[in-house]
């Protein structure tokens, strides 16, 4: 997994949830414009993220896995 996946799917559930990226934009206090270049830089930062998540109305559930021990660590975020 890479940024660009975790911002696709952010895509993804805006056009599942038949917003506009204005609409986000707007809860965000943003432009269209601003929110756009966020999401389309591959290098966003994740507090960037979570406010876009936030907007969206959306919960955030984030599991890092060890890959040796195969445990999982769960980060859920509300």
């Amino acid at each position: 997994m890479n940024s660009k996946d975790i911002i696709n799917t952010v895509n993804r559930i805006i056009d599942n949830q038949d917003v506009s990226m204005a609409s986000i934009a707007r809860r965000l206090n943003k432009s269209s414009q601003a929110l756009n270049q966020q999401l389309n830089n591959d290098d966003i930062k994740v507090s960037k993220l979570l406010e876009i998540i936030e907007a969206m109305h959306c919960d955030i559930t984030i599991t890092i896995t060890d890959r040796a021990t195969k445990k999982e660590y769960l980060i859920k975020g509300e």
